[in-house]
C-alpha cells in the first residue's frame, strides 16, 4: 500500500470536495447569469424612433415639412428593414358638429418608404430622414406622423407625433 495516503481521513477530503465543488458551481451560475442576462441586454438593439413634423407656408402654397429621427442607444449595429419601415401621414377629420371635449378621427393619406439612405445604424449613431410633402388640402389643420422601423431579423419600434401648423410670433392677432 502507498504511504501517501497512508492515515487519510477520506470523509473530511470528500466533504471539503464537495464543498468547494458546491462554491465553484455559484461563481458559474453567477457568470452565466451576469453575460446572459446584463451583458445581453446591452448588446440587444435599441432604436430610438423621433417623428417631428409642421406645417410650412411658402409661396403661396402649404407644405408638410418632416423630420425623422433615429438613434441606436445599443451597443451592437442595427440592419434597418426597409421592405418593413415606413411613415404613416393621417389628416384630422374635424367634427362638424363637436358636443364637448372630443377625440378626433383620422384619415390615413399616405405611406412613405424611410430611411432608404441607410442600410443600418451603428451603435451611438443618430440618422435622420427629411421630407417636405405638397399639401393639396390647405383647410387641413393637423396631421398624425406614425414612424416604424423594423430591424433585421425581428425588431421594431415606433413613435408618433400631431404636425400643427407653425404660427407666426410677429403676426398680428
Amino acid at each position: 500500500m502507498c504511504s501517501l495516503f497512508y492515515g487519510v481521513d477520506w470523509t473530511t477530503v470528500l466533504a471539503r470536495s464537495e464543498s468547494l465543488a458546491k462554491i465553484l458551481a455559484i461563481l458559474a451560475g453567477g457568470i452565466w447569469a451576469y453575460f446572459h442576462y446584463y451583458r445581453s441586454r446591452q448588446y440587444y438593439p435599441r432604436l430610438v424612433p423621433q417623428p417631428v413634423g409642421k406645417i410650412v407656408h411658402q409661396q403661396g402654397r402649404d407644405y408638410l415639412h418632416v423630420v425623422l429621427k433615429l438613434k441606436n442607444c445599443g451597443f451592437s449595429k442595427v440592419w434597418i428593414d426597409h421592405d418593413k419601415s415606413w411613415l404613416r401621414i393621417y389628416a384630422c377629420d374635424p367634427d362638424p358638429a363637436p358636443s364637448a371635449i372630443d377625440d378626433v378621427d383620422w384619415t390615413r393619406l399616405a405611406t412613405f418608404p424611410v430611411f432608404k439612405s441607410h442600410k443600418w445604424i451603428e451603435s451611438g449613431e443618430d440618422i435622420e430622414d427629411v421630407r417636405l410633402i405638397l399639401l393639396t388640402e390647405p383647410s387641413q389643420g393637423a396631421f398624425r406622423l406614425e414612424l416604424n422601423v423594423f430591424g433585421k431579423p425581428k425588431s421594431n419600434w415606433c413613435a408618433e407625433t400631431i404636425a400643427l401648423e407653425e404660427k407666426d410670433p410677429t403676426a398680428a392677432t
